[in-house]
């Protein structure tokens, strides 16, 4: 029986992580006919939880999620016709020590619980494996701040009740510290991204997560915990061929397969990086309203407006993320020269300066 393999992927949003699941999902025999399969199972974001509590119950007994949702996970996985979706796993039906290579998603309601449940405890869960012989490994992903900036506002425009659209400038002051909250406390502006609402009678509900230098650096040191950290623009092959080898998936059988595996072909509905703007429940007025919203539509005022909200703290951490992909697993990946020239994209882009930046 081969070792254990853990991959714990934290998908911060917008930066091509769905990409990234649907990769590991046909790594997995799901969505994927004629490829073998390498992964022996892949655990959805929403049921990220379950997984970790009920696997590793000693580490997380005194969480706030595990004593939540403990009882409830039980009752879901150990009914008669537990609900498990198609590549996915039971986890009172399995022992981690046993179970192969596994990848688990935390996403949406569960990246609260990774950032200050399971980040915190990634070292004593690596010790686990590596007394099996195995290897436990964290990875996410990093995008500019101010495309992902752009990229949440495209995909959730905010709303005054009316339906109409908060222009972009008037939004720009909620989503600082955007990134960086990903990184220290991603529920500050994770629960109010449907809809801000403006009325006489209730004040409006923005996304102000604030930043600062001290959030900036809990942020960068958090990043440093994660085995590797890639970028949206060299997500392909780059994180990939990291995923690869921290899982120690066995290599492709051909390259057509490989080629197959990265294809956009068959999912791109998915969440594949596209070039127009996406929103997830928008009508036709709403979406000829967001959509007017790029870069290039901003005066020269806004566009400095854009540049100091990120400079606040989320160029430093983004600057770490570009750092840590040069040097982390660089002589498996071979992602440095597409990580200098995104670095030389981000610095022109801000005048070759950053503020409270990391070593760029």
């Amino acid at each position: 029986m081969a070792p254990p393999s853990l991959l714990l992927f934290y998908h911060v949003p917008k930066t091509g992580g769905s990409t990234m699941r649907e990769w590991l999902l046909r790594n997995a025999g799901i969505r994927a006919s004629g490829l073998p399969k390498r992964l022996d199972g892949y655990v959805r974001y929403y049921e990220a939880h379950c997984f970790m509590c009920l696997q590793f119950g000693s580490l997380f007994a005194d969480t706030a999620t595990c004593r939540k949702h403990v009882r409830e996970c039980s009752k879901q996985y150990g009914s008669s016709k537990p609900a498990v979706k198609a590549g996915g796993i039971n986890p009172l039906r399995i022992e981690w020590q046993s179970a192969g290579r596994l990848a688990v998603e935390f996403h949406g309601i569960t990246e609260k619980h990774f950032v200050l449940e399971v980040l915190p405890r990634l070292a004593q869960l690596r010790r686990l494996y590596v007394k099996r012989g195995g290897t436990c490994s964290a990875l996410t992903l990093s995008r500019d701040p101010i495309d992902l900036y752009f990229s949440n506002y495209h995909m959730w425009p905010p709303r005054l009740r009316e339906g109409l659209v908060i222009p972009f400038p008037q939004y720009l002051a909620s989503v600082r510290g955007l990134l960086t909250s990903s990184f220290v406390q991603p529920d500050c502006w994770a629960a109010g991204k449907g809809h801000l609402e403006a009325s006489a009678t209730r004040r409006r509900r923005e996304l102000r997560c604030g930043c600062d230098a001290s959030r900036a650096e809990l942020a960068r040191a958090n990043l440093k915990r994660f085995d590797y950290v890639g970028l949206t623009a060299c997500l392909n092959p780059s994180v990939f061929l990291a995923a690869e080898a921290l899982l120690r998936l066995p290599p492709e059988r051909t390259v057509t397969h490989a080629l197959r595996r990265m294809s956009r072909h068959g999912n791109v509905s998915l969440g594949f990086i596209r070039s127009k703007p996406t929103c997830t429940d928008c009508t036709a007025t709403t979406t000829s309203q967001h959509r007017v919203w790029t870069w290039h539509t901003l005066n020269a005022s806004t566009q400095a407006d854009v540049r100091t909200a990120a400079a606040a703290c989320d160029d430093a951490v983004h600057a770490e993320a570009m750092e840590l992909a040069a040097t982390q697993l660089a002589n498996v990946v071979n992602a440095t020269s597409c990580v200098h020239e995104e670095r030389h994209k981000y610095l022109r882009a801000r005048g070759n300066t950053t503020r409270n930046s990391a070593r760029v």
